[in-house]
């Protein structure tokens, strides 16, 4: 199901998300955890320009996740971040989601993304937080080259004149199959087909949030949101949005 969220405030203190209380829990190491404070990107100015009136900027957000974009709902606050930045998001999360449209509906994040479109949404950028229910359907020999099929999937159903903003995964169970499908994305975003937002490299400096060696704790799913609303920031003009390359680009490096 596809939900707009509620126009809801998060706090703010000087141009920074603050998620209060983000870090409360019953034990004393989590309370140590210094407070989470995202500083939202800040346009740098430019001349006025007569000539040249500012574009609108483009606001609607489409994000297709897995369990982890549940929690980053839910108790994350994800969708109410987004729009206090001035995005305008739809977020269709599903646990278990993967990414083919081989996976049964509503597991799959291709035919998730095909549901948005007949339903007469399309979103400039397009935020895809997957991979990790994939890790395991190969084996390990043949883990990137599969994976590259499924990162060329999606990237082909979302199509052209898109921003892709790719969040990678982290796991204590499959670390190195975990490892081998962020390399992936690294290689569609040298290709300039996406762009990588590092939550793997991030949480390994944070891991008292995980709960289970995948999901985690309430305070993480705020930070979890906090790290992707510091990445994307404001809604930028069209013109200044990245395009993904066209052609495939599941080939062998």
């Amino acid at each position: 199901m596809h939900r707009r969220r509620p126009s809801l405030r998060p706090a703010l203190a000087v141009g920074a998300i603050v998620f209060a209380g983000a870090l409360t829990t019953g034990s004393a190491a989590e309370a140590a955890r210094p407070a989470t404070t995202v500083v939202a990107p800040v346009s740098p100015s430019s001349p006025a320009s007569p000539a040249s009136p500012a574009s609108p900027a483009c606001t609607t957000l489409g994000v297709i996740g897995d369990s982890i974009t549940v929690g980053s709902e839910h108790p994350g606050d994800l969708g109410p971040v987004l729009e206090y930045l001035g995005w305008t998001p739809v977020i269709d999360a599903m646990i278990s989601r993967r990414i083919p449209a081989s996976a049964a509906r509503p597991y799959s994040g291709v035919k998730a993304l095909r549901s948005m479109r007949s339903s007469g949404y399309d979103a400039c950028t397009w935020v895809i937080a997957l991979g990790t229910n994939d890790l395991g359907n190969t084996r390990e020999a043949d883990a990137s080259a599969y994976y590259r099929g499924l990162v060329a999937e999606m990237l082909g159903e979302i199509g052209d004149g898109h921003r892709v903003v790719w969040v990678n995964v982290y796991t204590t169970k499959e670390p190195s199959l975990a490892a081998t499908f962020n390399a992936v994305l690294d290689e569609f975003a040298a290709a300039g087909r996406l762009d990588v937002v590092d939550y793997a490299g991030w949480i390994v400096h944070h891991l008292g949030y995980v709960r289970d060696g995948v999901h985690l704790d309430g305070a993480g799913y705020k930070a979890r949101t906090a790290l992707l609303a510091a990445y994307l920031g404001t809604p930028v003009s069209p013109e200044a949005v990245p395009r993904p390359l066209p052609g495939p680009a599941n080939r062998d490096r």
